[in-house]
């Protein structure tokens, strides 16, 4: 598996410990590093599950770190919202799947996918749903 596609993350997470502070918008500012080998572009199912299985990764490292807090409550709440983020990127990594490869790549990717708390028939039929839904 590429160590470099989890490096922006990785990045990310260590300035805002920095800081002591990470901010979220829910507004896309400017498409970064857009080119033609991102895996939403390029018909390879080894992009998908190396990217699937990257962000995976980072949820394993971020949890184990979570674990460490000194706190049990904050540790567990940390460790639940690192859960339902690893559930929202492995949805994302489906329904692009879909998107992109079709019913033959959402299989090798939902059978690729690692077993953890995200429930891969939820991804499922989410990425089923995104793809059958009226497009606007």
């Amino acid at each position: 598996m590429p160590g470099c596609l989890a490096s922006d993350k990785t990045f990310v997470v260590t300035l805002g410990a920095l800081k002591n502070k990470i901010g979220n918008l829910n507004l896309q500012l400017l498409n970064y590093r857009w080119h033609g080998e991102n895996y939403t572009t390029v018909k390879r199912p080894s992009l998908f599950v190396d990217s699937l299985l990257s962000d995976f990764e980072f949820y394993t490292v971020a949890n184990r770190i979570l674990g460490e807090l000194k706190t049990p409550f904050f540790s567990w709440l940390a460790k639940s919202e690192n859960a339902k983020y690893w559930q929202i990127r492995q949805n994302t990594h489906f329904s692009d799947a879909m998107k992109v490869l079709g019913w033959r790549g959402l299989r090798q990717i939902y059978k690729a996918a690692p077993d953890s708390p995200a429930s891969k028939k939820k991804s499922l039929w989410i990425a089923v749903f995104n793809w059958i839904k009226p497009k606007k």
